[in-house]
């Protein structure tokens, strides 16, 4: 697989000593590797929880790369983006693929149906082909389907899977912050119909638990306030601080 950020490190980004909030965050990223995992059942047994892990696998493997390819199509387009920005969003990139290679090894151990690899796949065509800022759908993807999707795998499956997506979700509350931090400097608001959107691939993937009202209860909660206390209270802190604790909404 070519890398998405082939060229970028050799964009000359002005060197600064200046920090702002760009540079906390890139200094809360965590270097880690993908382990390799086993399928040791679920911790917490619920009808449709299979059905419901095959959905959010498939939405893994279809949707992390293209989130990449709009950070990069964001950095090569848009212009005034900080230097301290460009630098963290380079290495979010590269959380993109670490994340493929994740859903990858998930998918090795879980079965994915090949009806929800399909309908996988529509969705990321869709969100491909809406003319939206870059910036807006990376950080509403991330905050309304990979948030709350991440908690689900988290709160159902084994300890090495939980320890994984725990890796993956610190990532990502920082992409959030990251998203929501350009969209304040550069007045890009919310958006209803790209947020339905979002909404609607998170609905189709925990539809078939029997709890499903509440896990689309927690991503609307996301989606409006930055947070879930009820997933937090969920999450196994043992494993991981819940990273839905940390308020990704900058205004």
């Amino acid at each position: 697989m070519t890398s998405l950020t082939q060229k970028l490190r050799n964009l000359q980004v002005p060197s600064t000593t200046h920090r702002d909030a760009f540079t906390e965050w890139t200094a809360q990223k965590i270097n880690w590797n993908v382990p390799e995992i086993e399928h040791e059942g679920f911790k917490n047994i619920e009808q449709g929880i299979a059905d419901t892990f095959s959905r959010i696998v498939a939405l893994g493997l279809e949707l992390e790369l293209p989130v990449g390819s709009f950070i990069r199509a964001a950095i090569e387009k848009i212009r005034d983006i900080p230097p301290t920005a460009i630098e963290g969003m380079i290495g979010n990139i590269e959380d993109e693929e670490k994340h493929f290679l994740s859903f990858q090894r998930i998918a090795a151990k879980y079965n994915v149906k090949t009806e929800d690899k399909k309908q996988a796949a529509l969705f990321r065509r869709e969100a491909i082909q809406n003319k939206l800022n870059p910036i807006v759908k990376t950080r509403d993807l991330e905050t309304i389907v990979f948030l709350p999707l991440q908690g689900v795998l988290r709160f159902y499956g084994g300890q090495s899977l939980e320890r994984l997506v725990a890796d993956i979700s610190h990532d990502e509350v920082r992409h959030t912050n990251y998203g929501w931090l350009l969209s304040t400097k550069f007045k890009y608001h919310r958006y209803t119909d790209f947020e339905n959107f979002c909404t609607r691939i998170t609905r189709w993937a925990v539809q078939p638990l029997q709890t499903s009202k509440k896990w689309e209860d927690i991503c609307i909660e996301i989606r409006d306030t930055g947070e879930s206390k009820i997933l937090s209270q969920m999450l196994n802190y043992s494993v991981h601080k819940a990273p839905f604790e940390i308020n990704n909404r900058t205004y």
